[in-house]
């Protein structure tokens, strides 16, 4: 099983086509650091990151 308890920064790479999800990330305190290129088939990726401050 894998432990995460110690991790203080999470990031994501949701796909263009899943915009609901975005304004939830958002809420979550993720903030959009960049995207991808499309690829072939015009797909893109929307980089995600949160920093968890020490408590």
């Amino acid at each position: 099983m894998l432990d995460f308890a110690e991790a203080r920064q999470r990031v994501l790479d949701p796909p263009s086509w899943a915009l609901r999800n975005y304004h939830l990330y958002k809420k979550m305190g993720f903030v959009q650091t960049g995207q991808s290129d499309p690829d072939p088939s015009g797909q893109v990726l929307y980089w995600y990151k949160r920093t968890i401050a020490d408590v």
